[in-house]
């Protein structure tokens, strides 16, 4: 009997309080662990519908243009890992795959060597990652350096109209 009462204190004192007081009135550990199994893993029919639920999220995943590689790469696994713990089993190729196809066309380039250049079999998710990251970074150099081009063409073209013409110099000095 003390050891139960172990146990049960030993799980009551790791929740948070929000769930502490769901358990508090339940007399067994036996109790305390089945409320705790129907609250975070659900009845039947929350087990069956999980795993749907999250191969559809893994299914629709799409990357958003204002989105980065290491934030897309967050989402991904938290899906996958959600996927994992629920039981259902993903490949890394088909991981590789979904995010090959649900890149924003910026990485289509890269995506077309890949595909092409890299055996897919051997290739794994973390190679991928560090791949399209090196990538962003010298996408967002080129984007920064035609912005700077950019700038300094417009910044030339606004000094050239401020100053004024020989023409309208001569006139000027004719004028004094």
């Amino acid at each position: 009997m003390v050891n139960h009462a172990k146990a049960k204190n030993i799980i009551i004192n790791g929740l948070i309080e929000t769930t502490y007081h769901k358990v508090l009135g339940c007399k067994t550990t036996k109790n305390v662990w089945d409320k705790l199994d129907n609250i975070y893993v659900g009845d039947l029919n929350v087990k069956e519908e999980k795993p749907q639920i999250y191969r559809a999220k893994f299914e629709q995943l799409r990357m958003k243009e204002d989105d980065n590689i290491a934030s897309y790469f967050q989402h991904v696994d938290e899906i996958t890992n959600a996927l994992e713990g629920l039981g259902e089993h993903v490949d890394k190729k088909t991981i590789i795959r979904n995010i090959f196809r649900t890149l924003p066309r910026r990485f289509n380039p890269k995506v077309l060597v890949l595909e092409y250049s890299a055996n897919l079999d051997k290739f794994s998710k973390e190679e991928l990652h560090g791949v399209l990251i090196s990538y962003e970074m010298r996408l967002g150099e080129e984007e920064d350096t035609s912005h700077l081009e950019t700038m300094f063409i417009a910044s030339k073209k606004t000094n050239k109209d401020k100053q004024p013409s020989k023409a309208k110099t001569c006139t000027l000095h004719l004028k004094v």
